[in-house]
């Protein structure tokens, strides 16, 4: 691939890079207790800087910076990236210090930060990433975890001297990543082809499993009448005891077959309900027997026919039974 060669590197270029070789906050924050932190952090790195100790002023500069942009703390964070040989940082910071400055009608702030850029550039490392094809689908490229995009590609562009990752991903393809380190000169990587991912084939899904169909008819009718079969032997127990508890309550009244009126109403009350509890374990046991055949024996419903159906049980001092709803 043809490496492509800026002839120099332009103010608005340098504003650009900017961005990419470190975040800035959206904007200034309006609280005083950052004001304050921010004012006291760069209080301690102008300290340190003093001291010669740019490793632990930089940070503070950042965090000052963070906490409440301003032109002055930028200027001194340049300062201590270049005195840590972040090069390319410190240049891009002085260039926007110096647009700022121009923009506020600081002439001697704003030539000062072009001096100081002018004197960087020439010492600035460059690493070029160039793609060997270009056109593969979704391709993308990354340096330091931030995209680098295809406008870049084949470009020197500034990064700080050291250890840098460069890494290319697209769909389909196994992706590749490198580790280098960049001198205080230019470099180019040169993303190779990626190689198709074999390996990577779509999981089939597993089928689902046919959907069992509700109901049907028969079984519904068998449903409804194993409940009322169960309510049937229900009454007849029910019954059953009245009609015991009407025969014990006759003795007090009879003697042997001999009754008197109130006797024999109550012996011929525990008859009737005697004969009814009778009926009802006959008619409950037939009923249940019946609901249960159909039931285990009725075809099912298919899915697409299936209707919502509730079967309540129903218990009042007049009848006992169930109560089904929904349709078939």
């Amino acid at each position: 691939m043809i490496v492509r060669h800026p002839t120099a590197a332009t103010l608005f270029t340098a504003i650009a890079l900017c961005g990419m070789l470190q975040a800035s906050p959206a904007g200034a924050s309006d609280s005083p207790a950052d004001k304050a932190a921010a004012q006291s952090l760069f209080e301690q790195a102008k300290r340190l800087m003093n001291e010669g100790n740019y490793a632990e002023a930089c940070p503070k500069l950042e965090e000052s910076q963070m906490l409440d942009k301003g032109m002055g703390t930028q200027f001194h964070l340049a300062s201590c990236y270049e005195q840590i040989g972040r090069t390319a940082s410190a240049w891009a910071l002085f260039v926007e210090v110096a647009a700022a400055a121009r923009s506020a009608g600081m002439t001697e702030r704003e030539e000062l930060a072009r001096s100081r850029a002018a004197a960087l550039e020439p010492k600035l490392a460059r690493l070029t990433i160039a793609a060997t094809d270009e056109a593969i689908p979704g391709l993308s490229i990354q340096r330091d975890g931030v995209p680098v995009g295809q406008g870049q590609w084949g470009t020197p562009l500034p990064v700080d001297p050291g250890e840098h990752t460069i890494t290319a991903t697209a769909p389909g393809r196994k992706p590749w990543r490198v580790s280098v380190r960049v001198p205080d000169e230019s470099t180019i990587i040169t993303v190779p082809g990626l190689a198709l991912d074999t390996t990577r084939r779509a999981v089939p899904s597993a089928a689902a499993p046919p959907e069992k169909g509700g109901l049907g008819t028969l079984q519904v009718i068998g449903l409804v009448a194993g409940g009322v079969g169960v309510a049937g032997l229900g009454a007849g127990a029910i019954l059953g005891l009245a009609s015991q508890s009407k025969q014990d309550e006759s003795e007090a009244h009879c003697e042997g077959d001999l009754c008197t009126a109130t006797g024999a109403d109550l012996r011929e009350s525990a008859i009737s309900l005697g004969n009814g509890a009778t009926a009802a374990f006959i008619a409950g046991g037939v009923l249940l027997a019946g609901g249960v055949t159909l039931l285990i024996a009725g075809p099912p419903a298919r899915p697409e026919a299936r209707r919502p159906l509730s079967v309540v049980p129903v218990v009042g001092p007049h009848a006992i039974g169930i109560s089904v709803g929904g349709r078939l």
